[in-house]
């Protein structure tokens, strides 16, 4: 269980950490570094295999709440 907590893979943490280091203004080339907390999240969810429904129901979210985040990642 996660007990409300995120956890990334140690290359994400350093990405993200190098980002919020430099102010939010962390270039990189990498699409996941343009992805927002809370689509970092989704994202794991759909590596996890879980459906749209089944992630808006983890989170307390909409279905097409979820769907527009899945939509963004797919996007980046």
């Amino acid at each position: 269980m996660l007990d409300g907590g995120i956890y990334v893979s140690e290359a994400v943490g350093t990405q993200h950490d190098q980002k919020f280091a430099a102010g939010g203004a962390y270039i990189s080339a990498h699409p996941i570094d343009r992805l927002s907390n809370r689509e970092l999240q989704i994202l794991h969810m759909i590596g996890k295999g879980m459906s749209t429904r089944e992630t808006a129901q983890s989170y307390e979210l909409e279905h097409q709440t979820i769907e527009s985040h899945r939509q963004r990642i797919s996007a980046s």
